[in-house]
């Protein structure tokens, strides 16, 4: 049966027969839109007809959506009717929205559309295309263009959601080292001298309402303004403003000291606010309370002048590197986070030494003219986007209408201009983890007792130490282990993360895929670490690699059998998977849908094709990025995450085939490293290849076919030379030379063989 032969009892026409009843799907006449009795909910919702038999096209359940989550979502059952249906729309949905894109407002932000079973049940639910993106103008937009053009209009049924909740990527940024408040990188550090200088001028104009006492800490506070500004403005001119290290960590210890003080001046100021409003009788407590405004503002003055000190030798600095830029040589290396003993490496990616390490995921291994290489994402190479985790942003769910004119407010409209133009925009307040690791803010040399205010925060903050108690780094099986708070501090100290590779080349600018090529030549891993070889051919291997044999191959243990991935996947289809996650202490079940998302990439236009993966015991955490999904039956590899939802079961994949396309037209052709291909160890495609005459009966066979095919062919009887090599360990292959009769400079190749 044809899929319009599927499609057509959810088509639009008024009556289908289920068996042997008569059922009414959607009324033709007003009279039938009053027999239905649709339950009391949304105007929206009541508008629409119902979808016949839901359940067929139930799959697994995600969680739930709306204000109280009151609808629950889930997946669309392969093979079901809403799966054809989306077959349908999805590719002209794809095709409008990348020819519209110049109306669709994304600026800086992602858009996402994918198909689910939305309702409050199973027996309400209908699929949904759901579009997903922080900018509510864009997602509307998308939605608007879709209905104008009728693309649903054959599938009445089907409707059509915007959400702002949008998947994340996985790899996620380390601090350079532990004392640091948080990750160094360019937009956090921009984004907090903005909420300083904010914070700044609010106090400063309550310091103007407050009278002359105030006068010089609102001096202080303009200056210190002053030099924020300018802090920001030579951060922005640079491409790399916070190269050195103790810069970060100066501006961090300002930043955190600064907040307080200006949390104690706007304490003493909301209570000298309220002392304004007390009676006459009660002047004297007012003057014993001015008093102690005089004793509180000493050392926040002292304070305020300590702050305005180190900033101004920073600003310097950033200036100069603005037109000083350096690499350094360890930019790009890759580091495993603790021993590697399965496939699935935790890795920490160096960018460069102004920046955070990212933590990802070797997925698994690949062979390229006989060298290996690991596999990853590049956006673990790249800059963070600042797009915020999804946790924080409100979900905003809400069905479409199409009687609602896509418009934002005034409000609106405003609000995205100016975060646009980067001249004014809306900060979150600086992390609390700032306010967690620095300890006391004043020196014990203050002749001053702080405001309460001050010494309650000083009492809270614990004192800076390496790493959160009962926590360690992630890290693969074998790794890192979290250290009990119990553990006395001789303990033995953590392996520190050992160089594995280097970034080889990633994805082209224009691809809309996410990889990248780790060169595994050059690791620095201690041979002890891995099994005597079995084999006298996988020494070479052992020397140039210093990785386990089985993490070379891909292998991993999976209820106690020993698997590995032995080919690609054309096409995603419902299936039970095997997950590297780099996180994991071991391989993760999970299932694949064969329902595609399509995201739309920053700045490109263009929709990305992305299969879903769901964690069937655990769940996807920060550092999973290119985490491997293989079939459990096949033994194909679907492709490597890419991004997901961090602490939930779902995560989204780029397909392994056209990963492998891509390496193959800019680099060579890519197979799956396993015990399949390894006849032989792969050798280093940099050195010479040794050659090594056959033994004497190969030789006599050879030359004996040889002679006969030339005097058949016409060439002069007899051979004056015919040489029979082979490659140095790879027997199986075998060059012959001849030689003719007549003087020639050169031998020619003239036949290539494979022999047992």
């Amino acid at each position: 049966m044809t899929t319009n032969a599927l499609l057509q009892p959810y088509r639009r026409h008024g009556w289908i027969f289920v068996g042997e009843e008569t059922t009414v799907l959607w009324p033709t006449t007003k009279a039938a839109a009053m027999s239905i009795n649709v339950p009391a909910s949304n105007p929206i919702e009541e508008s629409l007809p119902r979808w016949p038999q839901p359940e067929l096209s139930i799959g697994e359940r995600i969680g739930s959506l709306g204000v109280l989550n009151r609808r629950t979502y889930w997946r669309i059952q392969a093979n079901s009717p809403a799966h054809d249906v989306w077959n349908e729309v999805s590719r002209p949905i794809q095709r409008l929205l990348e020819d519209q894109f110049e109306h669709l407002e994304v600026k800086d932000q992602e858009l996402m559309f994918d198909m689910f079973m939305i309702g409050k049940d199973h027996v309400s639910c209908q699929p949904t295309i759901l579009f997903s993106c922080k900018n509510k103008a864009c997602r509307r937009t998308a939605m608007q263009l879709v209905h104008k053009n009728g693309i649903l209009e054959p599938y009445p049924a089907v409707r059509m959601a915007e959400s702002a909740r949008l998947p994340v990527s996985l790899a996620t940024d380390e601090p350079v080292e532990s004392e640091l408040i948080a990750e160094a990188s360019f937009d956090w550090v921009l984004s907090d001298i903005t909420t300083l200088m904010q914070l700044t001028q609010k106090v400063y104009r309550e310091c103007q309402q407050a009278g002359k006492e105030y006068t010089v800490c609102k001096d202080y506070l303009k200056h210190l303004y002053g030099l924020l500004q300018k802090l920001r403005e030579a951060a922005q001119q640079s491409k790399t403003p916070f190269k050195d290290l103790s810069a970060i960590r100066t501006l961090k210890d300002v930043a955190v000291k600064y907040r307080s003080i200006i949390d104690s001046l706007d304490y003493i100021l909301s209570t000298r606010n309220k002392l304004k409003t007390l009676n006459r009788e009660k002047k004297t407590w007012q003057a014993i309370a001015y008093r102690k405004t005089n004793e509180d503002l000493r050392p926040i003055l002292t304070a305020l002048e300590a702050c305005t000190f180190p900033i101004i030798p920073v600003i310097d600095s950033m200036m100069h590197r603005a037109t000083n830029t350096t690499k350094s040589k360890d930019d790009g290396a890759v580091r495993a986070n603790g021993l590697v003993l399965q496939p699935g490496i935790s890795v920490e990616v160096v960018r460069s030494q102004s920046t955070a390490p990212r933590n990802a995921t070797v997925g698994g291994i690949l062979r390229i003219y006989d060298d290996l290489y690991g596999l990853t994402v590049k956006h673990a190479f790249l800059p963070p986007a600042i797009t915020g985790t999804w946790e924080d942003s409100d979900d905003e769910f809400a069905f479409f209408d199409p009687s609602e004119v896509s418009q934002e407010s005034d409000e609106e409209n405003t609000a995205v201009e100016l975060r646009s133009e980067g001249s004014i925009a809306i900060y979150s307040p600086l992390s609390e983890t700032c306010l967690t690791y620095l300890g006391s803010i004043f020196s014990a040399s203050s002749q001053s007792q702080p405001s309460k205010q001050m010494a309650r925060s000083i009492q809270k903050s614990p004192k800076p130490s390496r790493t959160p108690s009962g926590t360690a780094f992630l890290g693969t099986l074998g790794g890192l282990l979290a250290r009990s708070e119990d553990e006395p501090e001789g303990g033995p100290e953590p392996p520190m993360p050992l160089k594995i590779g280097a970034l080889l080349m990633d994805a082209p600018s224009h691809s809309l895929l996410d990889w990248a090529l780790i060169n595994l030549k050059a690791n620095t891993y201690d041979s002890d670490l891995f099994p005597a070889s079995s084999s006298s051919s996988h020494q070479t291997q052992k020397e140039n690699c210093l990785l386990p044999r089985d993490v070379l191959q891909n292998i991993v243990q999976l209820n106690g059998i020993r698997l590995y991935a032995k080919d690609l996947a054309l096409e995603a289809r419902d299936a039970q998977v095997w997950i590297t996650a780099g996180n994991s202490d071991q391989v993760l079940n999970g299932k694949l849908s064969a329902i595609p998302s399509f995201r739309m990439l920053l700045g490109t236009g263009m929709f990305q094709e992305l299969w879903t993966v769901t964690c069937v015991d655990g769940s996807f955490s920060e550092g999973d990025c290119g985490s491997w999904v293989v079939d459990c039956e096949s033994k194909l590899l679907y492709g490597h995450i890419v991004s997901g939802y961090p602490g939930s079961r779902t995560a989204y994949l780029v397909p392994a085939r056209k990963i492998f396309d891509e390496i193959a037209e800019h680099f060579g052709e890519a197979t799956i490293s396993n015990p399949d291909n390894w006849t032989s160890s792969p050798t280093n495609t940099s050195q010479d290849l040794a050659l090594e005459p056959s033994n004497s009966d190969q030789k006599r066979m050879s030359t004996e076919y040889d002679n006969a095919h030339v005097m058949s062919s016409g060439w002069e009887t007899g051979v004056a030379e015919l040489m029979d090599i082979s490659v140095l360990n790879q027997p199986w292959r075998s060059l012959n030379f001849m030689r003719p009769l007549y003087n020639s400079p050169e031998p020619s190749v003239y036949r290539q063989f494979t022999g047992a």
